[in-house]
């Protein structure tokens, strides 16, 4: 490719992505419940959490803390820093007025 004629001026940039929309982590349990074939009462039952509690994590309706992510973690194995991260994200985009797209809820 030829260098651009001196009077010719170099193409800007592409605009950089721009995300208006988050995840949370409740989908994310969901996909690994289906990749395990794990039912939300298995879940439940590993964890000890009820299944009412599971059922709005899945929706994204509860909060994650620490202790249900270290259930999780004993449960699933994905760690509970993962959890907590992806809960501080989702609560921090909806904050930001990104929209949720949480097939769960």
């Amino acid at each position: 490719m030829p260098p651009n004629p001196p009077n010719r001026p170099i193409p800007s940039k592409p605009p950089l992505f721009h995300r208006d929309w988050t995840v949370a982590p409740g989908s994310v349990l969901a996909d690994e419940l289906k990749e395990r074939r794990m039912t939300p009462s298995d879940l439940a039952s590993a964890t000890g959490l009820t299944p009412p509690y599971i059922d709005a994590l899945l929706a994204g309706n509860e909060v994650l803390g620490e202790d249900v992510a270290e259930r999780l973690e004993a449960a699933t194995g994905v760690s509970a820093q993962f959890w907590l991260s992806m809960e501080a994200n989702y609560r921090t985009d909806l904050a930001a007025g990104r929209k949720n797209t949480n097939r769960n809820s």
